[in-house]
């Protein structure tokens, strides 16, 4: 993945490449190098300003033109040989926005924290827009504003700083439902906020673009959060380009006491003080499908959700939240997700889009006191269904009956022609296991792919039509008293889950994957919290708390006809397990070990890991098959190894 994004110095500064492999040791950290081809062939050495072993962040010459150009990586091993790359960047003009500045006070503001600026602040957004864009500038006080503003296109609203430029909506207390405004700030794309603060209680919602209900309507049906503001509506997607740097916002809709009778408060009314975690309104900010998208050194005090969003930055950001329940929710394809601090839960969730191409990294969670505790979960529900709908169509599940190059032809289909362009072809079993397709049309019983297959299918193989989920690095993520990090509720194709660390939890695990690896992690201290989330109740082991790395895979959620492999081509290396947490491979989200009739894990590598002060080291079910344990090691652990079906498994030097 590569991401080209400005920085605090200007457009076309840096240049960020997500992969594996760039740093192998800190010997080879300054041994790293970038490389542009250039469109004649010629090399431009890039400067490295910062190099990790999933991530390096390379600077662009300002004077760097137009075109598109192939990026190349030498790690500083392998000599000649070692490089890699041709991933290409399309270097465009960047787009200007007008820069004409209006004063707010120029339009009658006093920002006194006494006189109502409402209607200077329209005045000035209004100025703004007639002139084609430009920024609407809040010099240093407290600007008192009510009702909602929508945002025009190519306008930013610019602060003097965080601490000293507010806008601050109403702080009483709301005598009615009707009191809540649907949205303080709203737009349809092409705005920014910086350098401000805002204190908002009376509102449903914050910031609310409209690529939020964009999104919601094409799931749902239409809406809006005002009905004037349904003619800027734009088509799920097509909203772009959305900043917000050096933004505070604090939103306490359930500020103040309830009453004796808290039913009967307007707070109930809206949203049950809280309590319910409604999916569309209660929320700081709400941004949906929405294109170049970049959220830095912020502060947000409720739920926000960033669903669906395209090439995405989310970086340096505080999210909080301590009244109700709190989720931060994100969800999309090619998004950075670096450096954030959470107070409470999060998520990673599809939508109309798959989760894919996501780099989070160096992010903190603590405090998780709300919901499910969960932090950084991935909501992905398939192929795992329920009867959950991808892209708002059934998965398919059938039988191959030919294939050539770029084609399958399906036993039994009949699919309306095109339905499942842009879906994928997993094959999940037979010939061709493991691979997929992005399927580019569709007739009633054929499908075309982009590319060619590796390993063409045949009649043995089963296949799965879906919108995968994955191509995921979670790298250095830290987690205090959450129920679980990283979560992989659903299903993953291609994650990997590297030097993590989680205390005072059920540790790291899944429902189903491929091609997922758990490296250099350290989980201390389990500890639940509740008794539905992980393996249900205690540990067999009288009851003992206990936390996990692995899969219990979800057999009940399935609505698939056909079972196969849900765990394949897993590695679990070099991870650190202490006081009661084990590694764990079984079927059923808990309760009893039991076998069922085919194999539920397959091909799983687990290696040189150092378990603690637990009561059960590797436990693997009569389930799994095809398993490797090597060089493991175990301290004051009473049982090292729990194997179900010994047969199935191949243990070396075990100690």
């Amino acid at each position: 993945m590569v991401q080209g994004w400005p920085t605090r110095h200007g457009w076309k500064s840096t240049v960020q490449l997500i992969g594996r492999n760039f740093v192998l040791n800190d010997a080879n950290r300054r041994r790293v190098k970038v490389v542009l081809r250039q469109p004649d062939g010629r090399a431009l050495p890039l400067p490295v300003v910062r190099a990790e072993a999933y991530s390096i962040l390379a600077a662009l010459p300002p004077d760097l033109l137009p075109a598109t150009y192939e990026v190349w990586v030498h790690n500083g091993s392998g000599g000649p040989a070692g490089w890699g790359g041709g991933t290409r960047l399309r270097v465009t003009q960047a787009a200007r926005w007008p820069d004409r500045v209006f004063n707010a006070r120029d339009f009658g503001a006093r920002g006194d924290d006494v006189s109502d600026d409402s209607d200077a602040f329209r005045r000035a957004l209004a100025a703004a827009e007639r002139a084609g864009g430009g920024v609407v500038y809040l010099p240093a006080g407290t600007y008192r504003v009510s009702g909602g503003f929508r945002l025009p296109r190519q306008v930013v609203v610019r602060g003097e700083g965080r601490e000293i430029s507010w806008l601050k909506w109403p702080q009483t207390n709301p005598r009615s439902v009707s009191d809540f405004v649907p949205a303080a700030l709203s737009g349809d794309g092409e705005y920014g906020l910086e350098h401000l603060s805002l204190m908002v209680r009376n509102a449903r919602s914050v910031l609310r673009d409209l690529s939020f209900d964009a999104l919601n309507g094409a799931l749902y049906g239409p809406r809006a959060p005002v009905p004037e503001l349904e003619s800027f509506v734009k088509p799920a997607g097509e909203a772009r380009d959305v900043f917000l740097r050096d933004v505070r916002i604090q939103y306490v809709p359930w500020a103040g006491r309830p009453s004796a009778e808290p039913i009967r408060d307007p707070q109930w009314q809206f949203d049950k003080w809280g309590i319910t975690n409604s999916p569309d309104q209660d929320l700081t900010v709400a941004l949906g499908g929405t294109r170049n998208v970049e959220v830095s050194d912020c502060e947000f005090v409720g739920t926000q959700r960033f669903l669906d969003v395209e090439n995405a930055r989310l970086t340096r950001n505080r999210f909080s939240n301590q009244m109700g329940v709190s989720w931060t929710d994100g969800g999309g394809q090619y998004v950075v997700f670096e450096g954030n601090h959470i107070t409470g839960a999060s998520s990673w969730r599809s939508s109309l889009e798959p989760l894919r191409h996501l780099y989070i990294a160096h992010n903190v969670s603590r405090n998780i006191e709300r919901g499910e505790r969960e932090a950084l979960t991935f909501d992905v529900n398939v192929p795992l269904g329920r009867p959950e709908r991808s892209h708002r169509l059934d998965a398919w599940q059938g039988r191959v009956a030919s294939a050539s190059a770029d084609t399958l032809r399906l036993q039994g289909a009949a699919l309306p022609p095109d339905s499942y362009r842009g879906f994928d072809a997993l094959i999940l079993a037979g010939k061709g296991a493991g691979q997929y397709g992005r399927v580019v049309g569709n007739r009633s019983d054929t499908l075309t792919v982009a590319h060619p297959w590796d390993v063409p299918p045949d009649g043995s193989s089963l296949l799965l039509l879906t919108r995968l989920a994955g191509h995921v690095v979670f790298y250095k993520n830290d987690a205090e008293d959450t129920s679980v990090l990283g979560q992989i509720w659903g299903y993953l194709y291609d994650a990997v889950f590297d030097g993590n660390a989680v205390r005072r939890s059920q540790g790291m695990w899944g429902l189903a994957g491929w091609f997922v690896q758990w490296l250099n992690n350290r989980a201390e201290v389990a500890v639940t919290y509740q008794t539905d989330i992980g393996p249900r109740g205690g540990s067999p082991e009288g009851n003992a708390e206990y936390g996990y790395v692995g899969f219990t895979v979800a057999g009940e959620l399935t609505n698939l006809p056909s079972r196969f492999e849900y765990v394949r081509a897993v590695v679990v290396r070099g991870n650190r397990l202490s006081y009661g947490h084990r590694i764990l491979v079984m079927w059923g989200y808990g309760g009893e070990r039991r076998r069922v009739n085919f194999v539920v894990a397959r091909d799983l590598v687990i290696e040189h890991n150092q378990i603690e002060h637990a009561p059960v080291g590797i436990e693997l079910d009569a389930n799994v098959e095809g398993a490797v344990v090597v060089g493991n090691r175990f301290a004051d652990v009473k049982e090292p190894l729990r194997l179900h079906a010994p047969e199935r498994v191949l243990v070396l030097d075990p100690r």
